[in-house]
């Protein structure tokens, strides 16, 4: 460890230094007293006379106090060279000791936690948790009346606790206990909802009951018929705006909402027929109203098929007379079926036979 020493020792010898070594030796040593008298004062290391740090010797370097270690090893940070080293800028802050510091309740003191990591003291704000109550109260259940109550269960929050109802009170509603009960609720005080006023019907039914309160099913629905606006079919936002005579619902993809629009009955390009057997009675295309008379038709029909069936005899009554030729003429048969009544004469026509 380096110590402060003399640099320019005087040899005043007989012999030794002259006056001017005198006054040189002199310049030089008071410049070192000084160099090192402003070291000390700026906590600096600056000028050329410098010698080694000694233990808790102090430097100041870029606002920043250092203090060197008792081994004379390393320079030890303190703190910045600012107001209340930086800790605060208020004027009438202090710094905290152990005096302000305790482990019990003493006034205008901070609490320090104990070997649990708790705070042994009470506080006038709020708790986010409660492992217990201070002191344990009673719980009991009973009716509006006081009667049918449960018996007492002490409770200070410290864990779960299970309150059996009294037997009139577990289940439904009866009995005298019912009559009390909604006895004391009348005027103004508030309904209370039973069991019985609730209808619950079995999965994929529909509850009809009348003046109840409706539960949902297993699938979270409400099976019931209402009277009002569905706002969704197949959780499909229903958007119907103005309905006219004659409009359909029509499911829309872009939009994904069912929206109302006007909709031929039967379909673009697509035709009812009426027949009646082979008969077409009648087209529908849904463009115009169309009335056909099943009763006409029919007799149409009939008349029809009765003329049909003369002409196709009277074919086989001329078959009876006449042939057809080579070139598709009608000539008359050699041997005709009624020659009984006639027969052909010398011309080859057909005549009546004379009666013999």
């Amino acid at each position: 460890m380096a110590r402060l020493e003399e640099a320019n020792p005087l040899d005043y010898r007989q012999g030794g230094d002259t006056v001017d070594d005198f006054a040189q030796k002199y310049m030089k040593e008071i410049g070192r007293i000084y160099q090192f008298l402003n070291n000390l004062r700026e906590h600096n290391s600056t000028g050329a006379n410098q010698v080694e740090p000694a233990p808790y010797q102090l430097r100041c370097e870029d606002g920043k106090l250092y203090i060197r270690n008792a081994e004379n090893t390393e320079w030890l940070y303190l703190f910045d060279v600012v107001y209340r080293m930086g800790v605060s800028d208020n004027a009438t802050a202090k710094i905290i000791t152990t005096d302000d510091v305790t482990s019990t309740t003493e006034a205008l003191k901070l609490v320090q936690t104990d070997s649990d990591g708790k705070i042994a003291t009470d506080t006038l704000g709020n708790a986010a948790t409660a492992t217990a109550l201070q002191e344990a109260r009673l719980v009991t259940i009973a009716d509006y009346a006081g009667k049918n109550s449960s018996t007492p269960i002490s409770f200070d929050g410290s864990k779960d606790i299970t309150i059996l109802l009294p037997k009139k009170m577990d289940g439904e509603f009866s009995g005298s206990f019912e009559g009390d009960f909604h006895g004391k609720f009348t005027g103004d005080a508030p309904d209370y909802i039973l069991k019985t006023n609730i209808a619950a019907g079995s999965l994929g039914e529909i509850v009809t009951t009348l003046g109840k309160l409706v539960a949902v099913d297993a699938d979270g629905l409400l099976p019931v018929n209402i009277r009002g606006n569905a706002g969704k079919l197949a959780g499909v936002n229903v958007a119907v705006t103005n309905p006219e005579d004659g409009q359909v619902l029509a499911y829309r993809v872009a939009s994904n909402t069912w929206t109302n629009e006007a909709r031929a009955v039967v379909g673009e390009g697509k035709t009812l027929a009426i027949y009646d057997g082979d008969t077409l009675l009648g087209e529908y295309s849904g463009g115009k109203t169309v009335t056909i008379d099943l009763g006409t038709a029919k007799i149409k029909a009939d008349v029809e098929q009765d003329l049909t069936k003369a002409v196709e005899e009277m074919k086989k009554t001329i078959a009876d007379f006449f042939d057809i030729d080579e070139n598709g003429s009608l000539m008359p048969a050699e041997n005709p079926h009624f020659s009984n009544q006639f027969e052909l004469d010398n011309d080859g026509a057909i005549m009546p036979k004379e009666a013999n």
